[in-house]
This record gives structure tokens, sequence and C-alpha cells, in this order.
């Protein structure tokens, strides 16, 4: 059976911005493709207005690229179960594994902040 992963997707300390997410796996991913998330760059977002910004709404991802943003997230309680600054908001994704090795990764020059 495929296991479920949340991705949470915030700045170190108070940092927000636009950043690319990559995943990518060592085997085919068993889900269908999914849709990518809300294109960048999003204007000026209000608190709250990110359909991914709680954990219950984390967006459904495959293998590849994404861009987005973590500009007006909001924090929903769940961010201080990582290991991170828990006053940090980000937007949520989840990703469904391949059976393989899988490497997410924000180290990207469209990512502007420290993540």
């Amino acid at each position: 059976a495929s296991v479920e992963y949340k991705i949470l997707v915030r700045g170190f300390g108070t940092n927000t911005g636009t950043f690319r997410l990559e995943v990518a796996s060592s085997s085919s991913p068993t889900p269908p493709p999914a849709p990518a998330p809300t294109p960048f760059p999003t204007p000026s977002p209000t608190p709250g207005s990110l359909t991914n910004d709680v954990c219950a709404g984390a967006q459904l991802i495959s293998v590849g690229s994404y861009t987005g943003t973590n500009v007006g997230a909001t924090s929903d309680g769940n961010e201080a179960s990582s290991c991170m600054n828990p006053t940090s908001a980000g937007v949520w994704y989840t990703v469904i594994g391949t059976g393989g090795s899988m490497t997410i990764n924000t180290c990207d020059s469209i990512t502007n902040f420290d993540t």
C-alpha cells in the first residue's frame, strides 16, 4: 500500500517568499499526476487566502517541480510538531510514496528565502 506524506514549506524564522519544490523518486509514481499548485507570482495574498495554508488543505502533488509561495500563510497549529520555530507559518503539500526512495528539495534559484 502507498504511504501518504505531508510536506510543510515555510521559512526559517519568519522568512517568506517564492519557492520551487522539487519532488524526485527512484521509482515511478503510483498516483496519477496531480494538478500544479497555485501558479506564481501570487498577487499579495491576504492572510489565510492560500488554499493549502492549513494541514487539512494540503495540496496533492506527485513527482515533479512546483512553484509556490508562503507569503500570507498563517499558522494552523500543526507547524509546532516540526523541528523548526513553531511561529513560522507555511504551506502544506501531500505526496503519495512511490515505493522507492524519494527526495524533497527547495534549494533552487527560484527559492528566494531561507526555507
